[in-house]
């Protein structure tokens, strides 16, 4: 009931830079049927509710990291820009390729509601078959060609679930996102804020060597990236309870220290 004899092209959509390069390699080399669209993002964290709202926030994220490099005005002009390419090419399926990570999950249902209008095919592709590896960065292209053998259709029952899932999550204050126990979570912030400053203290360090023991604290399911760590230390270094010496331009180029 849900195929509605449109074009049999195939769009298999995936979230993050590195994801996409790995399934443009599984699509190309490894038989996986259609194309690749690519939303450049991390939904682990920071608003929804609002695209320029959202730029905002991602270009405070690079302060002290490094140069900010996008060109766009809304932060939602990717998944306009999926809408475009869905109606020019007249699509028929859209695959969403996704891991068992909290950023992932809410690429799910943001796909969904971008999508709820949309009258052609939804399925799915979850791809964390093995102990310890729930994004796609962590595969290799033939094995994704592997587990496109296990996607799913959504029905029309889940695409309203699941885009009334993430018309609630868009709404939520906290601006973190987490996967834990099979269900998205929602933190705070700065919940994570001592695993920079318990790796401190009053002798001078390199931040990014600071930023990098952070990581190495995150769970299998939910691994922020150098970015959001690297954007809460500029916190922590405004509100002093870090001094920094430096200049903050990239994550390399200053040390920090306890007071």
């Amino acid at each position: 009931t849900d195929w509605l004899g449109l074009e049999d092209l195939i769009l298999n959509q995936v979230q993050g830079v590195n994801a996409n390069a790995l399934l443009r390699l599984a699509c190309g080399e490894h038989g996986i049927p259609g194309d690749v669209a690519c939303i450049p993002e991390d939904l682990s964290h920071g608003p929804l509710q609002d695209g320029v709202d959202r730029l905002c926030y991602m270009r405070n994220c690079f302060r002290g990291y490094a140069a900010w490099l996008f060109q766009w005005t809304d932060a939602f002009e990717p998944w306009r820009e999926l809408s475009s390419t869905i109606a020019d090419r007249h699509v028929g399926e859209v695959c969403i390729w996704h891991g068992a990570n909290g950023s992932d999950h809410v690429f799910v249902r943001m796909a969904c509601w971008w999508l709820a209008d949309w009258p052609g095919q939804l399925a799915m592709v979850q791809v964390s078959g093995s102990p310890g590896k729930h994004y796609l960065s962590l595969y290799s292209p033939d094995a994704l060609a592997r587990m496109n053998d296990g996607q799913r259709r959504l029905s029309r029952g889940d695409r309203r679930r699941l885009s009334g899932e993430f018309e609630s999550i868009r709404y939520r204050t906290e601006p973190l996102r987490s996967w834990s126990c099979g269900r998205l979570r929602f933190l705070p912030a700065g919940c994570h804020d001592h695993w920079l400053t318990d790796v401190c203290d009053t002798r001078w360090q390199p931040a990014a060597r600071v930023v990098g023991r952070a990581m190495r604290r995150c769970d299998e399911h939910n691994r922020l990236s150098d970015l959001f760590f690297s954007f809460r230390l500029q916190h922590l270094i405004d509100s002093g309870r870090l001094e920094c010496r430096g200049e903050r331009r990239r994550l390399r180029d200053y040390e920090i220290r306890l007071p």
